[in-house]
Protein backbone atom coordinates (compact mmCIF):
# COMPACT_ATOMS: atom_id res chain seq x y z
CA UNK A 1 0.00 0.00 0.00
CA UNK A 2 1.11 3.65 -0.35
CA UNK A 3 1.30 6.25 2.09
CA UNK A 4 -1.61 8.40 1.53
CA UNK A 5 -1.18 12.47 1.30
CA UNK A 6 0.88 14.55 -0.07
CA UNK A 7 3.90 13.51 2.50
CA UNK A 8 2.95 10.38 0.91
CA UNK A 9 3.33 11.44 -2.64
CA UNK A 10 7.00 12.96 -1.52
CA UNK A 11 8.08 9.46 0.16
CA UNK A 12 7.41 7.85 -3.04
CA UNK A 13 9.74 10.31 -5.17
CA UNK A 14 12.60 9.63 -2.06
CA UNK A 15 11.75 5.83 -3.04
CA UNK A 16 12.60 6.28 -6.55
CA UNK A 17 15.44 8.35 -6.41
CA UNK A 18 16.92 5.82 -3.79
CA UNK A 19 16.46 3.25 -6.13
CA UNK A 20 18.43 5.15 -8.61
CA UNK A 21 21.28 5.74 -6.55
CA UNK A 22 20.55 1.53 -6.26
CA UNK A 23 21.16 1.17 -9.61
CA UNK A 24 24.42 3.15 -9.79
CA UNK A 25 22.78 6.42 -12.09
CA UNK A 26 24.93 8.71 -12.75
CA UNK A 27 24.56 11.61 -10.11
CA UNK A 28 23.38 14.00 -13.04
CA UNK A 29 21.14 11.34 -14.04
CA UNK A 30 19.71 11.23 -11.10
CA UNK A 31 19.32 14.74 -10.36
CA UNK A 32 17.90 15.60 -13.89
CA UNK A 33 15.19 12.90 -12.82
CA UNK A 34 14.32 14.00 -9.40
CA UNK A 35 13.28 17.31 -11.14
CA UNK A 36 11.33 15.62 -13.66
CA UNK A 37 9.44 13.78 -11.54
CA UNK A 38 9.00 16.56 -9.03
CA UNK A 39 7.72 18.84 -11.52
CA UNK A 40 5.60 15.75 -12.48
CA UNK A 41 4.10 16.50 -8.63
CA UNK A 42 3.52 19.05 -8.53
CA UNK A 43 1.16 18.86 -11.50
CA UNK A 44 -0.71 16.20 -9.40
CA UNK A 45 -0.60 18.87 -6.31
CA UNK A 46 -2.20 21.56 -8.48
CA UNK A 47 -5.25 18.95 -9.90
CA UNK A 48 -5.55 17.49 -5.59
CA UNK A 49 -4.56 14.52 -6.66
CA UNK A 50 -2.28 13.42 -4.04
CA UNK A 51 -3.13 9.61 -3.84
CA UNK A 52 -0.71 8.24 -6.41
CA UNK A 53 -3.56 5.57 -7.18
CA UNK A 54 -6.52 7.58 -8.58
CA UNK A 55 -4.17 8.89 -11.25
CA UNK A 56 -5.75 8.39 -14.61
CA UNK A 57 -4.73 7.37 -17.99
CA UNK A 58 -7.07 11.14 -18.61
CA UNK A 59 -4.78 12.66 -15.43
CA UNK A 60 -1.43 11.44 -17.79
CA UNK A 61 -2.74 12.74 -20.95
CA UNK A 62 -3.57 16.28 -19.22
CA UNK A 63 -0.22 16.73 -18.24
CA UNK A 64 1.10 16.38 -21.68
CA UNK A 65 -0.86 19.08 -22.50
CA UNK A 66 0.31 21.16 -19.92
CA UNK A 67 4.02 20.77 -20.77
CA UNK A 68 3.64 21.39 -24.67
CA UNK A 69 1.86 24.83 -23.71
CA UNK A 70 3.79 28.13 -23.67
CA UNK A 71 4.73 28.98 -20.57
CA UNK A 72 6.29 32.17 -18.84
CA UNK A 73 9.56 32.62 -16.56
CA UNK A 74 10.46 35.21 -14.08
CA UNK A 75 13.46 36.67 -16.45
CA UNK A 76 11.42 37.12 -19.47
CA UNK A 77 7.41 38.45 -19.82
CA UNK A 78 7.56 36.53 -23.14
CA UNK A 79 5.99 33.06 -23.27
CA UNK A 80 7.92 30.17 -24.64
CA UNK A 81 7.58 26.60 -26.00
CA UNK A 82 9.47 23.87 -23.80
CA UNK A 83 12.10 21.86 -26.45
CA UNK A 84 10.31 18.60 -28.12
CA UNK A 85 13.61 17.21 -26.39
CA UNK A 86 12.32 18.07 -22.95
CA UNK A 87 8.84 17.21 -23.34
CA UNK A 88 10.04 13.72 -23.95
CA UNK A 89 12.82 13.48 -21.38
CA UNK A 90 10.03 14.65 -18.66
CA UNK A 91 7.48 12.09 -19.80
CA UNK A 92 10.17 9.16 -20.36
CA UNK A 93 11.39 10.01 -16.48
CA UNK A 94 7.33 9.80 -15.64
CA UNK A 95 6.93 6.13 -17.41
CA UNK A 96 10.19 4.96 -15.91
CA UNK A 97 8.41 6.56 -12.43
CA UNK A 98 5.41 4.27 -12.75
CA UNK A 99 7.27 1.32 -13.73
CA UNK A 100 9.07 1.63 -10.48
CA UNK A 101 5.64 1.83 -7.98
CA UNK A 102 3.97 -1.33 -9.98
CA UNK A 103 7.56 -3.16 -9.85
CA UNK A 104 7.48 -2.23 -5.95
CA UNK A 105 3.91 -2.90 -5.61
CA UNK A 106 2.88 0.44 -4.60
CA UNK A 107 0.30 0.35 -7.92
CA UNK A 108 -1.50 -2.81 -9.53
CA UNK A 109 -1.00 -1.41 -13.01
CA UNK A 110 0.77 1.51 -15.29
CA UNK A 111 -1.52 4.04 -16.05
CA UNK A 112 1.24 5.47 -18.55
CA UNK A 113 1.65 2.16 -20.30
CA UNK A 114 -0.60 3.00 -22.88
CA UNK A 115 -0.11 6.63 -24.22
CA UNK A 116 1.93 6.85 -26.94
CA UNK A 117 5.25 8.87 -25.98
CA UNK A 118 5.59 12.11 -27.68
CA UNK A 119 7.08 12.39 -31.00
CA UNK A 120 10.72 14.28 -31.26
CA UNK A 121 10.76 16.49 -34.34
CA UNK A 122 13.74 16.27 -36.35
CA UNK A 123 14.82 19.76 -37.23
CA UNK A 124 17.80 18.65 -38.93
CA UNK A 125 20.20 20.07 -36.01
CA UNK A 126 21.00 16.46 -34.48
CA UNK A 127 21.71 14.41 -37.42
CA UNK A 128 24.98 12.63 -38.10
CA UNK A 129 27.27 13.92 -39.88
CA UNK A 130 27.66 11.98 -43.64
CA UNK A 131 30.82 10.32 -44.81
CA UNK A 132 32.27 12.98 -46.50
CA UNK A 133 31.50 15.58 -43.64
CA UNK A 134 33.26 13.16 -41.40
CA UNK A 135 36.08 13.49 -43.97
CA UNK A 136 36.11 16.88 -44.24
CA UNK A 137 35.91 17.00 -39.90
CA UNK A 138 38.81 15.20 -39.39
CA UNK A 139 40.80 16.59 -42.23
CA UNK A 140 40.77 19.77 -40.51
CA UNK A 141 43.37 19.83 -37.73
CA UNK A 142 47.04 20.67 -38.82
CA UNK A 143 48.84 17.77 -37.50
CA UNK A 144 52.47 19.51 -37.89
CA UNK A 145 50.79 21.61 -34.92
CA UNK A 146 51.16 20.34 -31.18
CA UNK A 147 47.20 21.46 -30.93
CA UNK A 148 45.67 20.15 -34.56
CA UNK A 149 48.09 16.81 -33.85
CA UNK A 150 45.74 16.70 -30.58
CA UNK A 151 42.60 17.44 -31.57
CA UNK A 152 43.09 15.14 -34.82
CA UNK A 153 43.76 12.23 -32.06
CA UNK A 154 40.33 13.18 -30.01
CA UNK A 155 38.47 13.53 -33.29
CA UNK A 156 39.97 10.01 -34.54
CA UNK A 157 38.79 8.86 -30.84
CA UNK A 158 34.94 9.92 -30.46
CA UNK A 159 34.87 8.98 -33.96
CA UNK A 160 36.33 5.29 -33.80
CA UNK A 161 34.92 4.58 -30.51
CA UNK A 162 31.77 6.82 -30.05
CA UNK A 163 32.57 7.67 -26.23
CA UNK A 164 30.63 9.99 -24.03
CA UNK A 165 32.33 13.84 -23.52
CA UNK A 166 32.62 12.72 -19.87
CA UNK A 167 34.08 9.36 -21.14
CA UNK A 168 36.77 11.22 -22.60
CA UNK A 169 37.46 13.58 -19.85
CA UNK A 170 38.10 10.95 -17.47
CA UNK A 171 40.40 9.01 -19.89
CA UNK A 172 44.12 8.63 -18.48
CA UNK A 173 47.00 7.43 -20.22
CA UNK A 174 46.94 4.02 -18.96
CA UNK A 175 43.45 3.08 -20.36
CA UNK A 176 45.17 3.30 -24.06
CA UNK A 177 46.64 0.14 -25.23
CA UNK A 178 47.67 1.34 -28.31
CA UNK A 179 48.98 -2.36 -29.46
CA UNK A 180 46.30 -4.22 -28.49
CA UNK A 181 44.19 -1.29 -29.94
CA UNK A 182 41.70 -1.15 -27.30
CA UNK A 183 40.58 1.64 -24.99
CA UNK A 184 39.40 0.96 -20.98
CA UNK A 185 36.53 2.98 -19.71
CA UNK A 186 36.70 3.37 -16.22
CA UNK A 187 34.16 5.52 -15.78
CA UNK A 188 31.27 5.17 -17.76
CA UNK A 189 27.72 5.67 -17.51
CA UNK A 190 26.50 4.24 -14.07
CA UNK A 191 29.92 3.52 -12.96
CA UNK A 192 29.99 1.09 -15.52
CA UNK A 193 33.44 -0.35 -16.97
CA UNK A 194 33.85 -1.72 -20.81
CA UNK A 195 36.84 -2.42 -22.96
CA UNK A 196 36.04 -0.84 -26.56
CA UNK A 197 38.04 -1.85 -29.51
CA UNK A 198 40.29 1.19 -31.38
CA UNK A 199 40.70 1.37 -35.07
CA UNK A 200 43.91 1.30 -36.46
CA UNK A 201 43.91 4.82 -37.85
CA UNK A 202 42.83 6.23 -34.71
CA UNK A 203 45.54 4.23 -32.76
CA UNK A 204 48.25 5.66 -35.35
CA UNK A 205 47.15 9.23 -34.42
CA UNK A 206 47.17 8.38 -30.34
CA UNK A 207 50.49 7.15 -30.59
CA UNK A 208 51.71 10.47 -32.60
CA UNK A 209 49.88 12.44 -30.30
CA UNK A 210 51.24 10.61 -27.17
CA UNK A 211 54.95 10.90 -28.31
CA UNK A 212 54.82 14.21 -30.16
CA UNK A 213 52.31 16.29 -28.67
CA UNK A 214 51.61 15.14 -25.05
CA UNK A 215 54.52 15.63 -23.45
CA UNK A 216 55.32 19.49 -25.13
CA UNK A 217 51.70 20.15 -23.08
CA UNK A 218 52.31 18.49 -19.97
CA UNK A 219 55.92 20.73 -19.64
CA UNK A 220 57.71 18.87 -17.48
CA UNK A 221 54.55 18.25 -14.88
CA UNK A 222 53.00 14.70 -14.49
CA UNK A 223 50.46 14.54 -15.64
CA UNK A 224 47.69 11.21 -15.80
CA UNK A 225 44.78 12.14 -17.98
CA UNK A 226 44.93 11.49 -21.66
CA UNK A 227 43.71 15.04 -23.71
CA UNK A 228 46.01 18.28 -22.04
CA UNK A 229 44.99 21.72 -22.74
CA UNK A 230 47.80 24.79 -22.97
CA UNK A 231 48.04 24.97 -19.43
CA UNK A 232 49.08 21.53 -19.21
CA UNK A 233 45.85 21.05 -17.30
CA UNK A 234 43.09 18.29 -18.50
CA UNK A 235 40.77 19.16 -21.36
CA UNK A 236 37.12 19.92 -19.63
CA UNK A 237 33.95 19.57 -21.38
CA UNK A 238 34.29 23.52 -22.73
CA UNK A 239 37.41 22.60 -24.20
CA UNK A 240 36.19 19.40 -25.94
CA UNK A 241 33.28 21.33 -26.79
CA UNK A 242 35.25 23.92 -28.58
CA UNK A 243 37.91 21.26 -30.50
CA UNK A 244 34.83 19.82 -32.02
CA UNK A 245 32.85 23.16 -33.14
CA UNK A 246 36.14 25.07 -33.66
CA UNK A 247 36.78 22.25 -37.00
CA UNK A 248 33.44 22.02 -37.62
CA UNK A 249 33.19 25.32 -38.84
CA UNK A 250 36.39 25.41 -40.34
CA UNK A 251 35.63 22.53 -42.52
CA UNK A 252 32.30 24.16 -43.76
CA UNK A 253 29.98 22.51 -41.89
CA UNK A 254 26.67 24.04 -41.72
CA UNK A 255 25.01 22.11 -38.82
CA UNK A 256 25.30 21.87 -35.34
CA UNK A 257 28.47 19.21 -34.31
CA UNK A 258 28.71 18.54 -31.21
CA UNK A 259 30.65 15.53 -29.43
CA UNK A 260 27.40 13.93 -28.97
CA UNK A 261 26.82 14.10 -32.84
CA UNK A 262 29.86 12.33 -33.07
CA UNK A 263 28.90 9.71 -31.19
CA UNK A 264 25.77 9.40 -33.19
CA UNK A 265 27.85 9.30 -36.29
CA UNK A 266 29.76 6.80 -35.42
CA UNK A 267 27.08 4.39 -33.91
CA UNK A 268 24.83 5.08 -37.69
CA UNK A 269 28.16 4.65 -39.62
CA UNK A 270 28.12 1.40 -38.17
CA UNK A 271 24.92 0.56 -38.43
CA UNK A 272 24.98 1.26 -42.15
CA UNK A 273 28.29 -0.76 -42.64
CA UNK A 274 26.50 -3.96 -41.57
CA UNK A 275 27.06 -3.49 -37.82
CA UNK A 276 24.06 -5.26 -35.77
CA UNK A 277 22.33 -2.97 -33.39
CA UNK A 278 23.49 -5.79 -30.10
CA UNK A 279 27.28 -4.90 -31.17
CA UNK A 280 27.09 -1.28 -31.39
CA UNK A 281 24.66 -0.95 -27.70
CA UNK A 282 27.77 -2.96 -26.82
CA UNK A 283 30.65 -0.56 -28.11
CA UNK A 284 28.30 2.35 -27.18
CA UNK A 285 27.67 1.36 -23.21
CA UNK A 286 23.99 1.63 -23.25
CA UNK A 287 22.40 -0.12 -20.81
CA UNK A 288 18.91 -1.20 -23.14
CA UNK A 289 18.77 -1.92 -26.47
CA UNK A 290 15.98 0.41 -26.88
CA UNK A 291 18.73 3.59 -26.57
CA UNK A 292 20.74 2.04 -29.28
CA UNK A 293 17.72 2.09 -31.53
CA UNK A 294 17.29 5.50 -32.00
CA UNK A 295 19.76 6.01 -34.11
CA UNK A 296 17.87 3.82 -36.61
CA UNK A 297 15.28 6.26 -37.73
CA UNK A 298 18.10 8.68 -38.61
CA UNK A 299 19.98 5.78 -40.69
CA UNK A 300 16.98 4.35 -42.75
CA UNK A 301 18.39 4.66 -46.40
CA UNK A 302 21.45 3.76 -45.08
CA UNK A 303 20.01 0.60 -43.34
CA UNK A 304 17.90 -0.11 -46.82
CA UNK A 305 21.02 0.01 -48.63
CA UNK A 306 22.86 -2.13 -46.03
CA UNK A 307 19.79 -4.62 -46.23
CA UNK A 308 19.77 -4.57 -50.23
CA UNK A 309 23.68 -5.81 -50.03
CA UNK A 310 23.47 -8.46 -47.20
CA UNK A 311 19.79 -9.96 -47.36
CA UNK A 312 19.23 -13.11 -49.65
CA UNK A 313 15.82 -11.76 -50.62
CA UNK A 314 16.98 -7.87 -50.57
CA UNK A 315 17.02 -7.98 -53.64
CA UNK A 316 16.35 -9.15 -57.35
CA UNK A 317 19.16 -10.93 -59.33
Amino acid sequence: MPPKGKEGLYALIRAFIHHLQVQNYAPGSIEGMKICVEHFAGYLEDRGLYEIRSVTKSDLEDYLIVIREPFSTRETKHKRKMKDYTISNRWRVVCVFFRFLVKRGYLLYNPAAAIEPPRIVDKGERRPLTLDEMEALLSSPDVKKKDGLRDRALLELIYSTGLRKSELMSLEIFDVDIPERTVRIRKGKGSKERVVPLGEVAASYLQSYLEKARPLFCRGRVRLALFLGKAGLPLCSHGIERIVKLHAARSGITANVTPHILRHTCASHLLAGGADIFSIQKLLGHARAEYTQRYLHSSACDLRKVHEDCHPRGKIV
